[in-house]
């Protein structure tokens, strides 16, 4: 193939002298992809976190949270995917000046989100019992699984709001943005919650709600970014693609 491609005549010919990296196509994808990969390696971080905590309350409740863990997997991977198609559709319609489409890409992308991840997420409470016996044949674990799930899971619901403002405002060309705002209220909270809250109740319930108190907290703070960059960004003609430094 890449001897026809250079040898042969036509339409398609390639010259490997000219193949080189665009820098300014290079600092975009950059600009755009590490403030992306750092929050997500954030998430990572604080919840190694919360496990240090777990890892105090014995050998059942880290197998039992360890099932619960694999719930929320599956939860994340559907309510991140609206994530995903609010960046691709809100960075495709900003740079072709339809602003319009821009605000209804993020609208739809919340309600088709909310709607099936928290279906999901309640379907899996209600047979968390089943699903915890597909790892484990221990009652007691079994029921501490239910436990973080009843904690956990119908709260993805604020986890989806991120995704979704973050995909928006990474796709309108503010990638740093819920970068911030995520170490603060995601990594930071969660690193207090365990260092000063977690003492004051050193139970499995009160160690599990660190989740949703940080996902109420960054999923407001960028609700709230991407309200006041819209008055900026979404209400005038844009730039043919987001400036980048």
């Amino acid at each position: 193939l890449w001897h026809y491609l250079r040898r042969e005549a036509g339409p398609i010919r390639v010259e490997p002298a000219l193949l080189r990296l665009d820098r300014k196509l290079l600092r975009g994808i950059l600009y755009i992809g590490i403030p992306a990969a750092v929050q997500g390696m954030m998430f990572n971080i604080a919840n190694v976190i919360i496990q240090s905590g777990i890892n105090r309350l014995g050998s059942d409740v880290v197998a039992a949270s360890t099932i619960g863990v694999t719930a929320e997997i599956f939860v994340y991977y559907l309510l991140n995917s609206f994530g995903q198609a609010s960046m691709t559709f809100n960075g495709q319609n900003y740079g072709a000046g339809n602003l319009r489409r821009c605000r209804s890409a993020t609208r739809w992308c919340l309600l088709l989100g909310g709607i099936l991840s928290e279906a999901f997420a309640l379907l899996l409470v209600v047979f968390g019992l089943p699903f915890a016996g597909i790892y484990t044949s221990d009652a007691g674990i079994a029921l501490l699984a239910l436990t973080r799930m009843r904690w956990v899971l119908p709260f993805q619901l604020f986890n989806m709001v991120i995704e979704v403002m973050s995909g928006t405002l990474r796709g309108l060309g503010y990638s740093f943005v819920p970068t911030i705002l995520c170490a603060v209220f995601v990594c930071g909270l969660r690193i207090l919650w365990v260092a000063f809250v977690f003492p004051l109740m050193p139970t499995f319930q009160g160690l599990l709600l660190v989740y949703p108190a940080s996902w109420l907290a960054a999923g407001a703070a960028v609700t709230v970014a991407y309200w006041a960059l819209k008055r900026k960004l979404l209400t005038e003609k844009p730039p043919q693609a987001p400036v980048v430094p």
